[in-house]
């Protein structure tokens, strides 16, 4: 198989056998290995909490016991519990069952009170998606802890429901405008990549970014107004672009889509993947390529609120005879930190994915820890194998080195400097430190904005003025997560993803507070209710 076809490919094969027909993807799911004695009753007991709080996951559907399988004697863990989780997530939903399965796998079977278990929480592919899952971890924590505990029901009702958000997710007509424009008519040389309309088996590789290369890449990035991120996704088109050799990359960005303060705390099937597409050739310079990804973010963040089923079917409207292009590759920023959860004496680790399917041919997950970025490559098996990935990964180390080295190079150029020590590219200045261009903040709510700002995003209180726009100077969708958490934390404020967006600057943020105050109606959720569902979310997301 050629590089220009290995992207291109869609494969059948990796289904379970005795999978139902029509079943295309496996469902989403969450294991936790537990370490300690489960309570059984209360585990059911909140597993029925769960289904009854979120409509669309009961709705007069059963919800059933919780299914605990043994693992046999001298059978391999990794193997047996592999074989179990990938029968979980493939086997079909009934149409009399919640839309909700937990099934408990316990590795040791010499007693059924103590030991190590793993805990699989399985959603229905067609409600669900990854914040989903990380509300499910949330609930079950809250609700197993309290139970264990002898304490009231901790969570506050649910002012509104997943269905009461889906219209108004399918009927903005401004994005689905913007994303048909975005992906444009196929035909010569435009986008002619085929949808995938089933996942991919997958595998995992990792790398790692060393500190120093992170921090010099995230000073250029500050240089040029815009997040790490960006600049990120900008080398990982370019990869791309030289891989698969092809000038038109299509490279898509998962979001939530919760961008409501009602919408946070719900299960339901809001996420969406947005394409940004880049036109690229070999003369043009990185730091063009860096600024269009940049506008080409904050273009997708601004109209994300569109459903994929409305966008499809706009498509087909639009375009009866063709496909919707689907992206090349995924690529997202997460949170690197894992911590373990105690649930009452019980202690609880979120596990890396035992079975892995891809819905696009490669993803990149990007960590930023303290120690640099780690990476982890998820691919398709049917397209690429271990020694490919290597060499993926060995050319995005040489090519963000290069960067870090001449941002303003052509993208032919980049790596070329790193790769071999004797070809002496010019040299970047030194850093460019962000100074404030416009006013310092002046009332109480400006400067306390300012702090929190500075802090999410790493820089000088002095850089940053009441009128500076939160993306061009280092913001990206995660960030925006820890800085919504962070405001509510200060300012007891109810403020939302969306407001982040809507009133990008100090100065509008504050106005947009100070007039909330004013007019907010009370509030059933709690802010550090809404804040432990945004770290949890975080969390899930390695």
């Amino acid at each position: 198989m050629s590089e220009a076809d290995t992207l291109t490919c869609s494969v059948r094969d990796g289904v379970p056998s005795g999978t139902a027909p029509g079943c295309r993807q496996p469902h989403p799911y969450l294991a936790l290995r537990l370490r300690g004695e489960v309570d059984m009753e209360v585990l059911q007991r909140s597993y029925e909490t769960v289904v009854s709080r979120h409509r669309i996951l009961g709705d007069g559907r059963a919800c059933a016991s919780i299914r605990v399988r043994s693992m046999p004697l001298c059978s391999d863990s990794s193997v047996w519990l592999e074989a179990a989780v990938r029968e979980e997530t493939w086997r079909p939903f009934e149409a009399c069952d919640a839309l909700l399965r937990v099934v408990l796998l316990r590795l040791d079977e010499q007693t059924t009170a103590a030991g190590e278990s793993v805990a699989l929480f399985v959603l229905d592919a067609s409600v669900a998606d990854e914040w989903s899952l990380c509300l499910v971890q949330h609930e079950f924590h809250l609700l197993y802890t309290a139970g264990r505990q002898g304490d009231a029901e901790p969570l506050p009702p649910l002012s509104m429901q997943y269905a009461d958000c889906a219209e108004a997710m399918d009927a903005d007509a401004d994005a689905i405008a913007y994303w048909l424009a975005q992906c444009s008519v196929p035909g010569a040389g435009s986008l002619q990549w085929a949808t995938h309309a089933e996942y991919l088996p997958a595998a995992m590789a990792r790398s790692h970014i060393d500190a120093d290369l992170r921090n010099r890449l995230a000073a250029i990035a500050r240089s040029y107004r815009t997040s790490l991120f960006s600049l990120l996704h900008a080398a990982f088109a370019v990869l791309l672009y030289r891989h698969d050799k092809r000038a038109d990359v299509l490279i898509g960005v998962p979001v939530s889509g919760r961008l409501s303060l009602e919408s946070e705390p719900l299960i339901g099937r809001f996420a969406r993947l947005l394409p940004l597409r880049y036109r690229l050739h070999q003369d043009m310079s990185f730091a063009e390529v860096l600024h269009g990804s940049h506008d080409s973010l904050r273009e997708a963040y601004r109209h994300q609120q569109v459903s994929g089923d409305a966008l499809h079917a706009a498509w087909q409207l639009a375009y009866p005879d063709t496909a919707m292009p689907a992206p090349q590759a995924q690529c997202l920023m997460c949170d690197a930190e894992q911590a373990s959860m105690d649930w009452a004496g019980l202690e609880v680790d979120v596990m890396e994915p035992i079975c892995a399917y891809a819905a696009s041919p490669l993803e990149l997950r990007i960590g930023d820890g303290g120690d640099g970025l780690s990476l982890q490559w998820t691919f398709a098996t049917a397209l690429f194998d271990a020694a490919d990935i290597g060499a993926l990964s060995v050319k995005f180390e040489q090519l963000l080195a290069g960067i870090a080295r001449h941002p303003a190079a052509v993208i032919a150029m980049l790596d070329q400097s790193a790769a071999d020590p004797a070809a002496r590219l010019p040299q970047p200045a030194a850093p460019v430190h962000m100074t404030r261009v416009s006013a310092p903040p002046s009332t109480p709510n400006e400067r306390a904005l300012a702090r929190i700002w500075a802090n999410n995003l790493h820089l000088e209180l002095a850089q940053i003025g009441v009128t500076d726009n939160y993306f061009d100077i280092g913001g990206d969708s995660l960030r925006t997560i820890s800085l919504v958490a962070s405001i509510r934390n200060t300012l007891q404020a109810q403020i939302s993803i969306a407001d982040i967006f809507s009133h990008p600057t100090i100065q509008q943020l504050a106005g947009h507070l100070a007039g909330a105050a004013r007019a907010a109606p009370a509030r059933s959720e709690t802010a550090d209710s809404k804040n432990r569902i945004l770290r949890a979310r975080q969390r899930l997301q390695n």
